[in-house]
């Protein structure tokens, strides 16, 4: 099944885990969408967003959760829907976040495209 919210989306993955993170970009290639990155860090990722196009993100929290924080703020600021992966409870993403779809793992490809896509619509009614 194939999203039309994501086809031509240039979509940033932020994993430090390689594995993951191809995993992730072949699920979101499937779907039609453009991959920036992936990037294996915050500041890496947090410099594409200031020069590259991208309409939507997957952030995984294993990164590094206080830089995932500022990430998540600069995704916001530049009104770019995206989900958050981890592995643990994250309440203070939650807390801070808590519009944003948080997807524990161990989670099939298939839930995050359909959270992403569902972010990516909703977003895009919103503006």
């Amino acid at each position: 099944m194939t999203f039309s919210d994501l086809i031509g989306k240039h979509v940033l993955v932020v994993d430090d885990d390689y594995h993951r993170a191809s995993e992730t970009v072949l699920s979101l290639e499937d779907q039609g969408s453009e991959i920036v990155g992936p990037y294996p860090n915050v500041p890496e990722a947090i410099e594409v967003i200031n020069h590259a196009v991208v309409d939507a993100a997957v952030v995984s929290v294993r990164v590094q959760l206080a830089g995932v924080v500022s990430l998540a703020d600069r995704l916001l600021a530049h009104r770019i829907p995206f989900v958050f992966i981890t592995e643990n409870d994250e309440p203070q993403l939650l807390q801070r976040f808590g519009k944003v779809p948080v997807l524990k793992e161990p989670l099939k490809q298939e839930q995050m495209v359909i959270a992403l896509a569902i972010a990516v619509a909703q977003s895009a009614t919103r503006h």
